[in-house]
């Protein structure tokens, strides 16, 4: 049986995916084309629901990510990829039902684009949501190339923080080397359980343009 709130899925669109792929770009576009409100998971889960949880402590995915994080660039650099990406895919699940609640709320008065990393495809296939959501998969080079001209500002996207270790970082390619493999097991991992709960991906490489990312997107979405 579908949860009560299932039926206010018709006006929820959500966009998620892999780093450089595009999709805050596409999402910001879409929501102010259609009027729609834009519900940015980073903004919640790396703030309010990571470093605003007066109770963390009963959140162990949450205050283990969160502990990663504030450890800095070299912990990130000398910890085992393999380690970083179960605890964001840990965090992932524990961080999902805050938001899906925050979505389900603004639901209720507005048609919402929801655009993020934390969108796992199995997050939503648990709670009975197959349509009206989207990934898209960076390539490994794709990933490189944005991320590289985000981190030297040639380019707008990037998190502040992010570049600010980045340009501080003394072994710039070893951070960038770490940075990549992480997301890269991430975009793996979205592949892969999109395919397996038939959701539907896009994969974006260095040779696909905005445009081409937005019009799929809004077709699959049959928005103008």
């Amino acid at each position: 049986m579908k949860p009560e709130w299932f039926k206010l899925e018709n006006n929820i669109y959500w966009i998620g995916g892999s780093s450089c792929s595009g999709k805050s770009s596409c999402a910001k576009l879409l929501a102010e084309h259609n009027n729609y409100v834009l519900y940015k998971t980073d903004d919640y889960a790396f703030g309010k629901y990571m470093f605003g949880l007066a109770n963390i402590q009963d959140y162990p995915a949450i205050e283990k990510y969160k502990n990663q994080i504030c450890e800095g660039v070299k912990s990130f650099i000398e910890r085992d990829t393999n380690i970083s990406y179960r605890s964001f895919i840990d965090y992932c699940h524990e961080v999902f039902p805050f938001l899906l609640s925050d979505v389900i709320e603004l639901s209720k008065r507005n048609s919402v684009i929801v655009e993020g990393a934390h969108i796992l495809p199995e997050l939503l296939a648990n709670n009975g949501i197959n349509e009206r959501a989207i990934f898209l998969i960076s390539t490994e080079d794709q990933q490189r190339t944005i991320w590289i001209k985000e981190m030297n500002k040639e380019i707008l996207g990037g998190n502040e923080h992010e570049i600010n270790d980045y340009r501080q970082t003394a072994n710039k390619k070893a951070f960038e080397d770490a940075r990549i493999g992480l997301h890269q097991k991430i975009a793996d991992h979205i592949r892969v359980e999109s395919i397996k709960n038939g959701q539907e991906y896009m994969l974006v490489t260095n040779d696909t343009s905005v445009t081409k990312v937005q019009d799929a997107v809004e077709s699959y979405f049959h928005l103008l």
